[in-house]
């Protein structure tokens, strides 16, 4: 006598593969309880966490789409589909998904938390306070929020109610380092208005390079290669947001506070070449080391954010980088690095320095067999 086996025994099994990461097993179980179980989401939900696994975004939307057409109402399948539209870059999709968990459930956190998300990433920053808002009613204890919730009052310019937000956020986890990080980098900011004397009412400075771009060469010790890569960084797929994609490493926006003999060498030496670049003192506001590797690079991008906007610093602002290993140069894609505004193209060689206005959009791609090790700054003229 065959006595098959029941939903909660397939259902114990398939999350014990997905939660030991065999995800092949899980796969291929997920779809024989398709069959057995079409009344049922679960395996669909399984197949799309294992596609985000993988990277595979679309293939994830497909498998919960298939998810929340078995059952509508599923309100946590629907704050997935959200998150993965938000992924998908179609921010009002994931807007009007968000919507209906609320329709479902009104007191879902996680939809008020991921609807300022959203509204946070389209420049809708009122709303995106609103949502947070309205999350924190619900959870007041969540440092997440808090932190999300600074960071749209950052980008409002209202940067005294921000610090006191990250220091909430703090308060409930000291070890949360997102919100430790952009606290220290909101009080480099507020320093930075206290040095240059300036009010957002101020008119803008004309201040701009000598050339457009600055390029310059600086020898690079060997020793400074050695040190670079004992530094902390992490993996490049580990981060979120910003321009850098593919295989390779990046810092914290503070390289030269690792008190080091060489790296202030170099600090010092690239000072000089930027007080030439612009032709007055400057501030360092981030500093940071990329590592690349095959199949790496950065999106077209700027390094103007809305601080800058807000402040009246877009022509104060500049962008260095010092390629301290170009990496391999007879690939098919060297590392150029590309201008835009106009358009221009310039292979860098070991030591190459080149400086642009912060608002010039720049990129590069890279697929050499060599890491390619740049060291980055973001910096102010004073004058």
């Amino acid at each position: 006598m065959v006595i098959s086996k029941s939903f909660e025994i397939y259902t114990r099994e398939l999350l014990t593969y997905y939660q030991n990461k065999d995800f092949a097993k899980a796969q291929d179980l997920a779809r024989i309880m398709i069959k057995k179980f079409p009344k049922n989401n679960l395996s669909w939900q399984i197949i799309s966490f294992i596609y985000l696994e993988k990277g595979k975004i679309k293939e994830a939307y497909e498998a919960l789409s298939k998810a929340n057409k078995i059952d509508p109402k599923d309100f946590k399948v629907l704050n997935n589909l959200g998150s993965i539209l938000f992924k998908l870059g179609l921010f009002d999709d994931a807007i009007t998904t968000f919507k209906k968990v609320l329709k479902i459930k009104n007191d879902n956190f996680s939809a008020y938390i991921n609807l300022g998300a959203v509204y946070q990433k389209k420049n809708d920053f009122k709303n995106a306070e609103l949502n947070y808002l309205k999350a924190i009613k619900i959870n007041p204890n969540s440092s997440i929020v808090y932190n999300n919730l600074a960071n749209t009052l950052k980008d409002l310019n209202r940067l005294e109610d921000a610090e006191i937000n990250y220091k909430k956020a703090i308060e409930i986890d000291p070890d949360y380092k997102k919100a430790l990080d952009n606290l220290n980098m909101l009080l480099k900011e507020k320093k930075i208005l206290n040095i240059l004397h300036i009010n957002k009412n101020e008119k803008k400075n004309t201040q701009r390079l000598l050339k457009n771009p600055f390029i310059k060469k600086r020898k690079v010790e060997q020793e400074l290669v050695d040190i670079l890569y004992k530094i902390n960084s992490l993996e490049l797929n580990k981060t979120e947001g910003g321009p850098l994609f593919g295989n390779g490493k990046t810092t914290n926006y503070q390289l030269f506070n690792n008190n080091n003999q060489i790296l202030d060498a170099v600090k010092q030496d690239l000072i000089k070449i930027m007080k030439v670049a612009v032709n007055s003192e400057v501030y360092i506001a981030e500093s940071f080391l990329n590592i690349l590797r095959e199949d790496s690079g950065s999106f077209p991008h700027t390094h103007i954010m809305p601080f800058d906007k807000n402040n009246n610093l877009i022509r104060k602002k500049f962008s260095l980088v010092y390629y301290v290993s170009v990496g391999d140069q007879k690939s098919s894609k060297p590392g150029i690095f590309k201008l835009e505004n106009p358009i221009e193209e310039i292979l860098p060689e070991d030591g190459t320095i080149i400086i642009i206005p912060a608002d010039r959009i720049h990129s590069a791609v890279y697929n050499g067999k060599k890491d390619r090790l740049m060291i980055g700054i973001n910096f102010y003229s004073l004058n």
